[in-house]
């Protein structure tokens, strides 16, 4: 009796699905991204993936970045949280410096509630500082969850480089301590772990067997 052959998920083909919706915005954007996000772009189409979107121009997720006087739309591509000081401190110079009308920013970690907001009240009201810091309430925001901390170097294998602040493993001394009492960098890392899994077993409809 002949074993039942293994089949291997296409993670590429999802990886590439989770690239076209955190495109969607970019035609005609400038397109910021950081390191993560440019890691998994290297390795899904590059930049020519971005010139078929329609983007204007690609620059680095940095303070020392902002758009030309003749752009209009934005799109910010992050592998990690945008909820982290260093992303809202990057987010309000570029915006700032920036003549933007429309700002739409894909987080590679889910916004988490606050003491004072649930996650809806904290998406909306991320999306009102944007208008702020783009001058008026008359621009447009935009905050999605889209996890793209992965990079699918085979069809069937895939690395998560943003993630590599977890290994090796979590030291003995972080391993006997509650998830809660982690430094800060490590929950973030595991939370991006987390979501970032979960999502794409939805995506590749994974089962147990």
């Amino acid at each position: 009796m002949s074993e039942p052959s293994t089949k291997f998920a296409n993670v590429r083909k999802s990886v590439s699905s989770l690239w076209d919706s955190a495109l969607k915005e970019a035609c005609g954007a400038v397109t910021f991204l950081d390191t993560g996000a440019c890691e998994s772009l290297r390795w899904i189409g590059g930049m020519d993936r971005l010139r078929r979107a329609g983007v204007t121009a690609v620059k680095d997720f940095s303070c020392f970045q902002a758009g030309g006087a003749a752009d209009t739309r934005a799109l910010f591509i992050l592998s990690g949280s945008v909820q982290t000081p260093s992303s809202l401190r990057v987010l309000r110079s570029i915006l700032g410096e920036s003549c933007f009308e429309s700002a739409s920013v894909v987080t590679g970690v889910p916004l988490t509630s606050t003491p004072e907001r649930t996650v809806a009240q904290e998406i909306a009201h991320l999306q009102k500082q944007l208008r702020f810091w783009m001058g008026s309430d008359e621009t447009l925001s935009k905050v999605v969850y889209i996890p793209l901390g992965f990079s699918s170097v085979l069809p069937h294998l895939l690395v998560l480089s943003p993630l590599c602040g977890l290994f090796p493993p979590l030291i003995a001394e972080d391993a006997t301590k509650s998830p809660q009492l982690l430094p800060p960098e490590k929950k973030t890392l595991l939370a991006t772990l987390v979501s970032s899994l979960s999502l794409l077993i939805d995506e590749l409809e994974l089962r147990d067997e």
